[in-house]
């Protein structure tokens, strides 16, 4: 069977490479032949209407996956399936935005929105981690640093008003780092342009609207309203060009 619809990104098994799992706007699709055959694997998934389906695996167990899903009636409702993806159940999370899954250890997750949770059961308990300098507001991103599973990046992606006089964001309040799973942060400002805003606006920091980290955990990037920056060893923020 082929898989139909727009397609979202595929998701590779850590352990098996030729089982592949995409997500399109009706459900979620899985191949166990390196994309030649799909089949339907979404039992327990919402159906009807359009859909956005973000998907997370379980770096540690690989049969565990969840799926973060938008429209079809749904506003944000997190699913979870222990068996690659034959069977899906709903759960719960304090916050409606996909599960980010420790690298190191299945039972801790992590959630950012409006704010950053975490959890250290497998989702049965949350804490809320959100950096002190943060304001409730819509969106954060956070990263996991694969090599040391406890160092957390996090930035807001969009927050407003700018102030009395002037319109709502999108602005930032720069970069935050832990090295302690979330239990206290750092800033991580230094390198950043800061941004003078209109008459009664206060000067910010470019927002930040994607963080991705290298592999090998020594090159954090963070795509911007400014455009792209990136982070080394010495956690300083430098601009690179691109598509020069």
């Amino acid at each position: 069977m082929s898989c139909s619809g727009s397609a979202g990104s595929i998701l590779i098994d850590p352990a098996t490479t030729s089982t592949l799992y995409a997500p399109n706007d009706v459900g979620v699709f899985k191949s166990t032949n390196g994309g030649i055959d799909w089949t339907p694997a979404s039992t327990g998934l919402p159906s009807g209407g359009k859909l956005t389906i973000t998907l997370t695996i379980d770096p540690v167990k690989p049969s565990t996956l969840y799926a973060f899903i938008q429209g079809g009636g749904n506003f944000g409702s997190n699913f979870k399936s222990t068996d690659g993806a034959t069977t899906w159940t709903a759960i719960s999370t304090p916050k409606s935005s996909p599960i980010i899954v420790d690298p190191a250890n299945s039972s801790t997750l992590y959630q950012s929105w409006d704010g950053v949770m975490k959890s250290i059961d497998g989702g049965a308990h949350w804490q809320n981690i959100t950096p002190p300098a943060f304001i409730t507001g819509p969106r954060y991103k956070l990263v996991i640093d694969p090599t040391s599973a406890n160092s957390l990046y996090a930035a807001l992606m969009y927050a407003g008003p700018l102030g009395p006089s002037g319109p709502d964001g999108p602005y930032g309040i720069g970069m935050f780092h832990s090295t302690n799973g979330g239990a206290g942060w750092t800033t991580m400002n230094t390198g950043w342009p800061l941004i003078k805003g209109l008459p009664g606006q206060v000067a910010h920091y470019p927002t930040v609207t994607d963080l991705a980290i290298t592999f090998d955990g020594s090159t954090l990037y963070a795509s911007t309203d400014f455009g792209l920056f990136f982070y080394t060893s010495t956690k300083v923020a430098r601009r690179r060009a691109v598509g020069h």
